[in-house]
């Protein structure tokens, strides 16, 4: 089977771009990465991908199109089943924890992250793995930290239970880790949902 051509759209700095960016290294597929703007992305990808859809990562392979990082994992694990995403031996496991990592951990993540900036914008500089922010910089993130509170839907009452979930969450990861779920030789599909540092 030849390989269609692949065009990835991003934005920067999102975990489920990650993942899908990895899942095509691993598998040493060629693609096109095209980064869009962050929070000018969902009129972008529905100019691109059609009504309806506004979310990254988003990727089309051919004459199809894939809305959402699981939709684009199970296409690249049709092109190139080696190695594999879901080992055969444990598939459903695998299936759950990357469901689990992508619905619950990664919006825990987000929201705990553009929470907390909230209240120190100006260390929104570090996120991106520069400094502190400048006074001018720090007013553009003020504007910026609003407009994703409101994208996001995050409010003070859900970064409280974010936080009280938290010990949750991070024991979780460490089941997985135990059942050998994540964190084999090989990364699966499930090890590239769930961020690296709570593994």
């Amino acid at each position: 089977m030849s390989t269609p051509e692949l065009t990835l759209h991003v934005v920067p700095l999102s975990h489920p771009c990650i993942t899908v960016e990895a899942a095509l290294d691993l598998k040493g597929l060629d693609y096109e990465r095209v980064e869009l703007q962050t929070g000018r992305h969902p009129k972008q990808i529905e100019e691109i991908y059609g009504e309806g859809n506004v979310t990254v990562p988003a990727m089309k392979a051919g004459d199809e199109q894939f809305n959402d990082s699981r939709s684009i994992m199970v296409k690249i694990e049709e092109l190139a089943p080696d190695p594999p995403l879901y080992l055969a031996e444990n598939a459903g496991a695998i299936r759950d924890a990357e469901a689990w990592g992508e619905e619950v951990l990664q919006g825990a993540a987000r929201r705990l992250i553009w929470g907390a900036l909230h209240f120190r914008p100006e260390a929104m500089g570090t996120y991106g793995g520069a400094g502190p922010l400048d006074p001018a910089g720090t007013d553009f993130a003020i504007r910026s930290l609003r407009g994703f509170w409101k994208y996001l839907g995050i409010t003070a009452e859900l970064l409280a239970a974010d936080l009280e979930q938290l010990r949750g969450h991070l024991n979780k990861v460490d089941e997985l880790v135990a059942e050998g779920t994540i964190g084999g030789e090989t990364p699966n599909a499930a090890d590239l949902q769930i961020p690296r540092r709570c593994g």
